[in-house]
């Protein structure tokens, strides 16, 4: 019970917050509302021209309502512009008093400020309603000669209290109130319009400004004219375009309220850049018509003349083009009655027609038959090969005979390597050092009396290695067409079988296939196909060496003279190599008296430059 007391309590507070401002600014309304009254003083309705009598600003509960009365009966288009966000109201034919058109500042509910415009090419009253927020309105008409526009007020409303807590706390509370009562259905949400529009069909797209539009028995012309204004486009009506539209839109495209006008209305448009001509369907449909109608008669005249005209004949001589091309594209011009014929030998067109024809072929003829430019196209192939090589070795032994003073063993006598060995080292892993490869030291030590000898030789090698291959094959070849070059040799090789003994070949040569397209900013279009193919003897089957297989495909756009890269191809073989006595090679720092070591080291690179260059014919 003390909880509903509370909230009671609380709810007549806020009431008792809200009901002073409202109290205040209806009296400010109404001063408003009298100060509109003296901006638009009253006219006798049935004397002089047609004028506004009367402009209100009137606050109702939750919504605001502009009054608008004349001295004669109302037409009037509405619609809503969204930026700024405005609400307009034209009505033709009537004029607002003198001195009446200046803008009266609200800032009262949905409406910031009212003002007046008239518009003397037209004579059209514009009524401009400055809106806060994108709310609802109806407009109903009271009688012919008034007009009452009612417009919703903000969907939200911002109450001080004296201390922010209190504010926070009691905000929070009263949530938690409103709550329970929409659980109970004693409350309903609030509906918020949309400001963007509907998402349109696949057959339509709309995308001019959304505008809203409120027609009642208004003139067509004048709702197109303010379509133009809006759209900012040149619109020309033809005589038949007449009548009185009749609709409500609201946040539609301004394009798509037009086609929904001219539809219902049985128009069409017809769009030349910012001009925009409707006239009736009927209309345009019989202009489509007369056009085709006068297509008709144009080339039906144009074969009534080529029927009377004399038939010329014409020989032509073709220097540079295809002569069966050629003849194929010109049937395609002559004339009913004309004959084009070819003499091979002499590689000329016998041609029999109008001279009308004639003079087309020739004017086409003149882009046909021109020298075919040339180019010449030069390749690079470069390969260089690395080797590198590296060996280390060492030899060792001796002797030892001693005399033992026994009957048996007299003597000791310890040789190197097995018995029967002639090497005399005990530790045998050269390096592959000899004439013009390598070198060996050797060291000798012995005793006075001899019995005992050592043998030391070092030996190692090094070697290096680098070659460098250059193929340069070149070729020259019209534009457009393809061209091979290519050198080398062919490998013969046996193979059996049920026929017997046969002889084939292997093909390893040098090869270069391009096609050049020539652009009209003087860059050249290369489709390219090289080949560097080799046997290698150092692999070989049955006596028949391996072929190395190098290849490049690309396209590519190069400048008339300069030089491009297709691509390299980079290989390399790097190995390790050793021996040594099992166990002993392994002793640290000792080891290497027991062992030998190499290193082998080779690559290969293939690069490939091209350069093409246009051939100047003069």
């Amino acid at each position: 019970m003390k909880k509903v007391l509370k909230f009671l309590s609380r709810y007549l507070i806020l009431l008792f917050v809200i009901w002073i401002p409202l109290n205040c600014a209806t009296l400010k309304e109404k001063e408003k509302s009298q100060d509109l009254e003296k901006a638009t003083p009253s006219v006798a309705e049935d004397v002089g021209p047609s004028y506004i009598t009367s402009l209100k600003y009137e606050l109702f509960g939750d919504r605001s309502r502009v009054n608008i009365k004349a001295n004669k009966t109302i037409q009037y288009t509405a619609f809503k512009l969204m930026d700024p966000l405005r609400l307009i109201i034209d009505i033709p034919d009537i004029q607002p008093k003198p001195g009446t058109q200046e803008s009266i500042q609200l800032n009262q509910g949905s409406i910031n400020s009212i003002s007046t415009q008239y518009f003397d090419e037209s004579n059209i009253t514009r009524i401009i309603i400055g809106l806060n927020q994108n709310v609802q309105y109806d407009i109903t008409k009271t009688d012919n000669n008034e007009l009452k526009i009612d417009i919703d007020s903000p969907k939200e409303m911002i109450v001080e209290a004296d201390s922010p807590q209190e504010t926070a706390s009691f905000l929070a509370e009263e949530s938690r109130g409103i709550n329970e009562l929409s659980e109970q259905g004693g409350l309903e949400e609030p509906e918020i319009p949309e400001d963007k529009p509907k998402g349109e069909t696949a057959e339509e797209n709309f995308t001019g400004q959304l505008i809203t539009l409120d027609f009642q028995k208004a003139d067509l012309l004048n709702v197109l004219r303010l379509i133009a204004r809006i759209s900012e486009l040149n619109i020309i009506t033809s005589p038949d375009v007449k009548g009185e539209v009749n609709l409500r839109l609201v946040d539609v495209p301004w394009d798509k309220a037009l086609n929904i006008i001219l539809k219902n209305n049985q128009l069409g448009m017809e769009r030349d850049g910012n001009i925009l001509r409707v006239a009736s369907l009927n209309t345009l449909i019989a202009e489509k018509q007369a056009k085709m109608d006068a297509a008709v008669l144009e080339q039906a005249s144009k074969k009534t003349k080529e029927i009377a005209e004399e038939l010329v004949f014409k020989t032509i001589p073709i220097s540079y083009a295809d002569l069966i091309q050629t003849k194929s594209i010109l049937d395609g011009m002559k004339s009913q009655r004309g004959d084009i014929k070819i003499d091979k030998r002499t590689k000329t067109l016998i041609i029999l027609d109008t001279q009308n024809s004639i003079n087309e072929m020739l004017s086409l003829l003149k882009i046909l038959d021109k020298r075919t430019k040339q180019v010449t196209i030069e390749a690079r192939i470069v390969e260089v090969s690395t080797t590198f090589t590296r060996e280390f070795g060492i030899q060792w032994g001796g002797t030892i005979n001693r005399t033992t003073g026994a009957t048996f063993p007299n003597t000791v006598a310890v040789t190197p390597g097995p018995a029967g060995s002639t090497s005399g080292f005990a530790v045998d892993l050269p390096a592959a050092a000899g004439a013009g490869a390598g070198g060996a030291v050797g060291l000798a030590l012995g005793s006075i009396t001899g019995a005992t000898t050592l043998d030391i030789v070092l030996s190692a090698m090094e070697e290096a290695g680098e070659g460098k291959i250059i193929s340069s094959p070149k070729i020259t070849t019209a534009n457009h067409k393809e061209a091979t070059i290519a050198s080398g040799r062919s490998i013969p090789y046996q193979s059996v079988s049920a026929e017997g003994t046969q002889t084939s070949f292997a093909e390893a040569a040098i090869s270069l296939k391009v096609t050049p397209h020539i652009t009209p900013d003087g860059y050249i279009h290369l489709e390219i196909n090289t080949t560097k193919n080799e046997a290698d003897f150092g692999n070989t089957s049955g006596g028949v060496p391996s072929i190395l297989t190098k290849e490049a495909t690309t396209e590519v756009l190069v400048k008339n003279g300069e030089t491009t890269v297709l691509g390299g191809l980079y290989t390399s073989d790097e190995s390790e190599s050793g021996g040594g006595v099992p166990g002993l090679s392994k002793i640290p720092f000792l080891g290497w008296l027991f062992k030998t070591e190499g290193k082998r080291r080779s690559s290969q690179e293939l690069l490939i430059f091209i350069t093409p260059k246009i051939v100047n014919l003069d």
